[in-house]
């Protein structure tokens, strides 16, 4: 099973912008697709970004508006597994901001967050890690340490940590993220929830079985009350869960868990989406172990065959691990 600390994704506008006006159309259609994405319907989103970068391209309006929406279709293109158009609209994203608000600036530090999601996805942790601490150094710079963006980032590095076996600096990060969170952020954003989801990966990682199944248990429980109990982000929580019991020898109670994580991931990204196969093959997996071998290797087959095409798309190196921290 896999496990994975965070994720790479920020949420709404991005900084710098905040000042237009709230009647203006480009910024309802920018809300309008913050609101969908919030919801979990990453397809839906790009309508209104879409619709949002054209006008401001159209109107030749203030640059970080055409950055902004980049940023908003990349980061749904990236939701839906479309990690070269995402890369590219995140590119463009980051030039337009660099020269708008120079290379020190908070939009440029989100935005090479952001990016660094894509290269994680794509196994390329060395130029994720890169980024990360770049965005953290900008971030470290103009900035409270309290502040909820550094924060998200800051538990995104905590993936590479673990990675490479530093749990007590990745705890560290996860921690003080977490804190944050309960400090800064709002329910419907999802944060506390998946921060909880997220030091339990950090106790799976130490060996602290019991407690790591408390934090998925909490994580869930909050994250219903937050989002529903249908939203995407929940998939990852679930397939924690559920992994996390089949440790423990109690896979009576991982399989029905899978099935549910299952049935989001399908409504909600379909089932050539990687994240699907991944559960797939972890539930595939649980189910050779409880001894339903024929079925197991029925749905080994198509899980790998999801994982083939969507590497295939996305490069060789394409991964998805299903713990990841997706609010952004």
């Amino acid at each position: 099973m896999k496990y994975r600390s965070l994720a790479y994704l920020l949420t709404g506008l991005i900084v710098g912008i905040t000042a237009f006006a709230q009647s203006d159309e480009w910024r309802s259609l920018m809300n309008r697709g913050n609101d969908l994405w919030q919801a979990g319907s990453a397809g839906e989103a790009l309508v209104p970004y879409r619709a949002a970068l054209r006008l401001a391209e159209q109107s030749g309006s203030e640059p970080l508006r055409i950055a902004s929406a980049l940023n908003g279709i990349a980061t749904a293109e990236d939701d839906l597994d479309r990690l070269s158009d995402a890369e590219q609209h995140f590119r463009r994203a980051l030039d337009i901001v660099e020269r708008a608000a120079g290379k020190m600036s908070v939009s440029r530090a989100q935005v090479l967050v952001n990016l660094s999601g894509v290269y994680a996805r794509r196994g390329q942790s060395p130029e994720a890690e890169a980024m990360l601490r770049e965005g953290i150094s900008i971030y470290s710079e103009l900035v409270p340490r309290d502040n909820l963006q550094a924060a998200i980032a800051r538990s995104c590095l905590a993936e590479a940590l673990l990675r490479r076996g530093d749990y007590k600096a990745a705890e560290s990060l996860v921690t003080d993220s977490l804190a944050v969170f309960e400090n800064k952020s709002e329910p419907r954003q999802g944060y506390v929830g998946m921060g909880y989801n997220n030091l339990g990966t950090v106790r799976r990682f130490q060996g602290r079985d019991k407690e790591a199944l408390q934090l998925f248990e909490r994580a869930l429980a909050r994250l219903e009350a937050d989002m529903g109990p249908t939203h995407p982000v929940l998939i990852y929580v679930l397939n924690n869960q559920a992994s996390e019991y089949v440790r423990v020898g109690r896979l009576g109670e991982a399989l029905p868990i899978f099935r549910r994580a299952l049935s989001i991931a399908e409504s909600h990204l379909g089932t050539a989406h990687p994240l699907y196969g991944t559960i797939l093959g972890n539930y595939a997996q649980s189910l050779r172990k409880s001894g339903h071998k024929g079925e197991a290797k029925e749905l080994e087959a198509r899980a790998h065959a999801v994982l083939k095409d969507s590497a295939r798309r996305n490069g060789s190196g394409a991964t998805v691990d299903v713990s990841a921290f997706r609010p952004r």
